[in-house]
């Protein structure tokens, strides 16, 4: 089984594309993956939407220093069912308290 992946993007108010890619974390543990993405932002799923979403996307404030932004991805592994990632998703989207 494959683990956990979160990988970043970091864009450039003045560029059209990102100015920098990257991988956070690689065949992480859940817990990894949660302290690492955090609830933080605001949080949706890919494009697929909450029926069977297949990442999260941490949309993150933009830096008022540097004018660039730094959003999260949290990949979901191939082994999570449907459920568990809408579960997962309603739960990442809420901020913790």
């Amino acid at each position: 089984m494959t683990g956990w992946n979160i990988t970043f993007e970091i864009a450039d108010a003045n560029n059209d594309g990102p100015a920098e890619y990257g991988i956070e974390l690689k065949n992480g543990t859940l817990r990894e993956a949660i302290d690492i993405f955090g609830s933080r932002g605001y949080c949706a799923p890919n494009r697929s939407g909450m029926l069977t979403p297949k990442w999260l996307i941490r949309y993150d404030a933009e830096n008022a220093h540097t004018g660039k932004t730094r959003d999260l991805f949290l990949h979901f592994p191939a082994h999570i069912t449907p459920a568990s990632r809408r579960r997962l998703a309603r739960a990442l989207s809420r901020p913790w308290r």
